[in-house]
């Protein structure tokens, strides 16, 4: 009999340290989408202190919680903006946790047109021919309609062949591309001594693509030169629409040189006084 007792007040203190099962809250003015313009979404509930945010696609969202008399009022953060979109609002109490979906329309924020445009860089050897993209995008990354019927505008543009940086009509960076030069249509080759007679000096250029445009600083130039049974590879780079490249005239004198930038080869050279 003893040990009876004994084992009813063990059940007992143990179905007392159970916790007490969390009620799930009840949603007083259920709506399917809810915005900064909308009024708090309230709950009702049988505990304190509650946690309260929206799991959105990108981030969550911490709200605004006002409790009074087993009632919670939840409002969103006046400062954030967030993307339009399907969202969860997830009530949480200790462990519990409680999903409402719904969907949650965006805060008004400052919006500008951007003008992307592909390829940011357009080169004259390839096609002048570039794709636009028009859009409206707010501060926090939300797009607007351009009008009644398109979230967006995809032109196709010809593109000036003078090389440069553009900027489209929006005039932000973003909207920046540039034009660069392509491969030169000619590559003239001529050489000199210099003063002191001990040099040979090998000049290409003035050198410039099919629409005249000078070839960009740094564009490689490959000499090959030969003289009897020896062979050189020697490279050098344009500076100012010209190349330039020094020779030991007792080494190269007599040898014949020829230079190319890509697939443009120049005539061959013989290296005479």
């Amino acid at each position: 009999m003893r040990q009876l007792l004994i084992h009813i007040v063990l059940l007992a203190l143990l179905f007392s340290c159970q916790e007490k099962e969390v009620k799930a809250p009840v949603w007083l003015n259920p709506s399917n989408q809810w915005g900064k313009d909308f009024p708090p979404l309230e709950f009702s509930v049988e505990e304190s202190d509650w946690q309260a945010w929206l799991q959105t696609p990108l981030q969550p969202i911490f709200l605004k919680i006002d409790s009074q008399d087993e009632k919670l009022s939840l409002s969103l953060p006046e400062k954030n903006l967030w993307i339009q979109g399907q969202a969860i609002l997830i009530l949480g109490h200790k462990e519990s946790r409680f999903h409402f979906p719904l969907y949650l329309n965006k805060a008004e924020s400052n919006s500008e047109l951007v003008d992307l445009r592909s390829p940011k860089t357009v080169n004259t050897d390839s096609s002048l021919v570039q794709q636009q993209m028009l859009l409206i995008i707010d501060q926090a990354g939300n797009i607007d309609s351009l009008d009644k019927e398109n979230l967006f505008k995809e032109n196709y543009l010809s593109i000036s062949p003078k090389t440069g940086t553009y900027s489209s009509d929006s005039g932000t960076p973003l909207s920046s591309f540039y034009v660069a030069s392509g491969t030169p249509v000619s590559l003239s080759l001529k050489h000199r001594m210099d003063l002191a007679g001990q040099k040979i000096i090998l000049e290409t250029g003035p050198l410039n693509d099919a629409f005249g445009n000078q070839v960009p600083d740094g564009t490689l130039i490959t000499f090959s030169l030969k003289k009897g049974l020896k062979t050189w590879t020697i490279e050098a780079f344009t500076s100012r629409g010209s190349g330039y490249l020094e020779l030991e005239r007792t080494s190269f004198e007599g040898a014949s040189v020829r230079a190319n930038i890509a697939q443009v080869f120049s005539s061959t050279l013989i290296l005479q006084p």
